[in-house]
């Protein structure tokens, strides 16, 4: 049965839809129904019932996809470990973050002196879509990420961040509480950003004072151009954001805080202790 096929069962229990599980997998649809489609053919019996509405795992199908995670869960242990037994004298680490996670500011240097410090331990870094069916030694990522067998190691809190323009009402201010934005229409990038917020910060921008208009969702690459008017404000994780913007100000909002994570599995190598152990002391002192 292909490993692949397995991840895309994963993802589909999740989204209960081909084209999201598409989206996120950077697949076409009809690969991702020829997945499900030989999944089934080799099972003998239905994982989802389809309906206009999108798929809905069966009883079944959520038993096999329980087996399928902790048979991938094992496969991922046993891949982490055996390169452990390597002879080359370098430990190779896969370590994905996110597409939609903003790097703590942090983390650069602490992976320059990890690297230093530790040469025989190589991290291969690359985006991900989602974490969901994914190989991985480490993951790095805010506290949002689900999987049954990821043990979380915290790093460091990080703000909400209010960015406004310097003409803005609010700029200049060291700090607000997020109900002052209520008078302001506010920006928040991507929608995943919903998912991340604490509950604080998530029950304000659901409620009726967050304000009359509807919060504005956009790409990143919008930042600049749309959200920096005199009577608009934005919502970013952390003011590193806009570090480098002269036009802008970042103004932390009081009582919100994501929590900046490391992943491993349940039992990880000693690589990928030693590099864990190496952060929290980094991110512990800095």
């Amino acid at each position: 049965m292909n490993t692949s096929n397995l991840r895309v069962l994963l993802v589909l229990a999740e989204t209960k839809s081909i084209n999201k599980a598409a989206q996120l997998l950077y697949m076409t649809a009809p690969t991702v129904k020829h997945a499900l489609d030989s999944l089934e053919a080799e099972a003998g019996f239905a994982l989802f019932d389809r309906s206009h509405a999108g798929l809905e795992i069966t009883r079944s199908g959520k038993v096999f996809a329980g087996y399928a995670e902790r048979t991938l869960a094992l496969l991922d242990e046993g891949i982490s470990l055996a390169s452990e037994a390597s002879t080359d004298g370098q430990k190779q680490l896969d370590a994905p973050w996110m597409t939609n996670v903003i790097q703590d500011p942090l983390f650069p240097s602490a992976f320059a002196t990890f690297q230093l410090e530790h040469p025989e331990i190589v991290l291969n870094f690359r985006r991900v879509p989602s974490f969901l069916g994914e190989h991985y030694d480490v993951i790095n990522g805010f506290a949002d990420v689900t999987h049954t067998h990821a043990v979380s190691h915290p790093l460091s809190h990080l703000p909400l961040c209010c960015i406004v323009a310097k003409s803005h009402p609010l700029a200049g201010k060291k700090s607000i509480g997020i109900e002052e934005l209520s008078p302001y229409r506010l920006f928040v990038p991507r929608s995943e950003m919903f998912d991340l917020m604490d509950d604080h910060a998530r029950s304000f921008l659901n409620s009726d004072s967050a304000n009359t208009e509807p919060i504005t969702i956009f790409q990143e690459g919008d930042l600049f151009s749309q959200c920096f008017l005199e009577q608009c404000a934005a919502i970013v994780i952390g003011e590193w954001a806009v570090s480098n913007v002269a036009y802008a100000d970042p103004i932390p909002i009081e009582e919100t805080s994501f929590e900046y994570c490391l992943y491993t599995q349940s039992n990880p190598s000693a690589s990928v202790a030693t590099y864990v152990a190496f952060m929290q002391d980094y991110y512990a002192t800095a």
